[in-house]
């Protein structure tokens, strides 16, 4: 997808985007929770009487924890259901994208797509004719994807958010902090160079 698209798409799924940045965020979030919860009850088990007091206090903690994001979680999924769906066309070909076995040979895919991407005028103009490119291994960029450096700069922030949200008051919260302000940099940073207008 050319750089103009890929802005384009970012703009027109911007909500969808950060809906689902939010959810996959809660998901981990109630995973690792869950973790956290099973490793509690395996301590109180075989802590002594103090002790398993403090444990049975933070399983409070996060057992609340838990349904809180639960609900937040069936909320979100809520909201992405009711948000309005349209088609988008960014090009007249179809691209067929195989599942690869390395991520060297995925780049090298996604780099002959936005080949195609950039020559989608020839292929438009090829009405009922078949498109042949001969591509030379100095043509395919297989350095890191901003698509996915993108998403992965999303899901951090999100997990920091989250974080916040979800932590107490004190020495951890201000770490919490830290951290978001941290990963929001990183996210306004993948934004600027996907050309895309920066977080708040």
């Amino acid at each position: 997808m050319s750089g103009e698209a890929r802005r384009i798409y970012q703009d027109k799924t911007k909500v969808h985007q950060e809906v689902t940045g939010e959810i996959e965020a809660l998901k981990r979030a109630l995973t690792r929770n869950q973790r956290v919860l099973t490793g509690l009850d395996q301590r109180i088990t075989t802590a002594d009487v103090d002790t398993a007091d403090g444990l049975k206090q933070e399983r409070t903690r996060i057992a609340v924890l838990i349904q809180t994001q639960e609900a937040e979680l069936d909320a979100r999924k809520a909201e992405y259901q009711d948000l309005p769906r349209a088609p988008m066309e960014f090009m007249p070909v179809t691209i067929e994208v195989a599942v690869t076995e390395t991520e060297s040979e995925k780049k090298a895919q996604l780099a002959l797509v936005d080949i195609i991407g950039q020559n989608s005028d020839l292929v438009g103009s090829a009405v009922g004719g078949l498109f042949s490119k001969s591509v030379a291994p100095s043509d395919i960029k297989t350095d890191a994807d901003s698509g996915s450096d993108l998403e992965s700069a999303r899901a951090g922030y999100y997990d920091a958010l989250l974080e916040v949200q979800s932590s107490a008051s004190g020495k951890a919260r201000a770490d919490a902090q830290r951290k978001l302000a941290a990963t929001k940099d990183k996210y306004n940073e993948a934004r600027r160079l996907q050309g895309l207008e920066q977080l708040k």
